[in-house]
C-alpha cells in the first residue's frame, strides 16, 4: 500500500486533479473539486500490491490545474510503502505535488 496523509485546505473552481502513477500507469486519481476541503489531515491508502514483484518501480504524484481563479490548496505528507493500509485510511478515489503558495500550513497531529 502507498500510504500518505492528505489535507485539502481550499478548493476553487476549475479542474484540480491529483494523479498517482506507478511506472507510468495511473493507480489513483483524486478530483479535488468533487472532494472539497478536508476538515484536517486525512490518512489515505492506495493498493499497489500488484507491483510487489521485487523489481524497482517509479512512483509519481502529479497535480493538474486548469480554469478557475486559482488552484486548490493540496498538501501531502508522510508517504510510505507498507504491507498494510493505514488504520482508518479511506481508499483513494481513483490521486500531487503540493500546492498552496505561501499560505500557512497546519501541522499534522
Amino acid at each position: 500500500f502507498l500510504n500518505y496523509w492528505r489535507w485539502i485546505s481550499e478548493v476553487t473552481g476549475g479542474t484540480n486533479l491529483v494523479t498517482f502513477t506507478v511506472d507510468g500507469e495511473t493507480v489513483a486519481t483524486e478530483d479535488l473539486t468533487t472532494l472539497g476541503a478536508d476538515p484536517d489531515w486525512t490518512p489515505r491508502s492506495i493498493d499497489v500490491g500488484s507491483y510487489a514483484d521485487g523489481a524497482s518501480h517509479t512512483v509519481k504524484v502529479s497535480y493538474t490545474f486548469s480554469g478557475g481563479a486559482s488552484d486548490a490548496s493540496y498538501y501531502i505528507d508522510d508517504m510510505t510503502l507498507d504491507c498494510e493500509a493505514q488504520p482508518d485510511a479511506a481508499p483513494s478515489a481513483s490521486a500531487p505535488q503540493a500546492s498552496g503558495g505561501d499560505r500557512a500550513l497546519k501541522r499534522r497531529p
